[in-house]
């Protein structure tokens, strides 16, 4: 493949990944949602290791795996940001 092939397929995944963080964070308005009527606090640490250590399992990538834990450390406060606002 050519160089602009490449960047091609690269703006595609970027496109394909901007899509699934939107579906995820529709999810975690919904979720947040619940939370509020049912009185469950909006940080839950120990759910957000667990995701963590999950995916850290899962990770077949050639990405670090403290790169993906920075990534995913982001994904999941810009997440919980819109489940309650950060104090």
């Amino acid at each position: 493949m050519s160089l602009d092939e490449w960047r091609s397929r690269i703006n595609n995944v970027d496109s394909q990944i901007l899509n699934l963080l939107s579906q995820r964070a529709e999810a975690v308005l919904h979720i947040g949602d619940l939370k509020r009527r049912t009185g469950v606090p909006a940080y839950a640490p120990e759910r957000e290791a667990e995701i963590l250590r999950r995916l850290g399992t899962e990770a077949a990538t050639p990405l670090a795996p403290e790169a993906l834990r920075a990534i995913w450390r982001e994904i999941l406060s810009g997440c919980r940001a819109l489940e309650a606002p950060t104090t």
